[in-house]
């Protein structure tokens, strides 16, 4: 079923431009026959690929549709897993999220708690900014935010005790600094 009214346009004209650079002759209709083509799975699975990478997490499952996504995700989870990049690692949580969140109406975490529910409005709004941004630095969530960067570490530094974000260090213009992605 293919949906008409102007916000799904939107969604397709915005995922179009993130996941494959506007090809002009791209339409929804072409892109969906190409996802679910089953003479050319090369072309498919590629596609499908680039699609999970490049789009928004959530304009993704809208254009597959949610009973679709439901269905299809686990076993196209396992295309993203073999890639280490951070963009497959951070795109890949952000889907499990997603399917989580239709499947059983919560987030899905390493170890799922009730802290979530203990969290502080500025803490769910640290996460919520960092899974917009996908990775990055303390300072950059924090300059993002428009907040004090020590209190969005106290923040950060709650959201890794309970596992829904994950961090490294590592050495940026020769300074050590936190890397924090969900």
């Amino acid at each position: 079923m293919i949906q008409t009214h102007e916000p799904f346009f939107n969604i397709w004209k915005q995922s179009r431009v993130q996941a494959f650079w506007d090809r002009p002759g791209l339409s929804y209709e072409k892109w969906r026959h190409t996802l679910f083509n089953q003479s050319s799975p090369v072309v498919a699975k590629n596609t499908l690929i680039q699609s999970m990478l490049y789009m928004d997490a959530n304009c993704f499952v809208t254009l597959i549709g949610p009973d679709l996504f439901i269905q299809e995700y686990p076993n196209w989870r396992t295309f993203l897993l073999d890639d280490k990049s951070l963009r497959a690692i951070t795109h890949y949580k952000m889907l499990d999220l997603e399917w989580s969140w239709l499947v059983c109406g919560i987030l899905s975490m390493k170890h799922p708690t009730l802290e979530w529910f203990n969290l502080t409005k500025k803490q769910i709004e640290t996460f919520n900014c960092l899974a917009k941004l996908g990775y990055g630095t303390i300072y950059e969530v924090a300059k993002t935010m428009s907040r004090n960067y020590r209190r969005t570490y106290d923040d950060v530094q709650k959201l890794i005790s309970i596992g829904v974000i994950g961090v490294t260090d590592k050495l940026i213009n020769g300074r050590k600094c936190k890397l924090v992605w969900v």
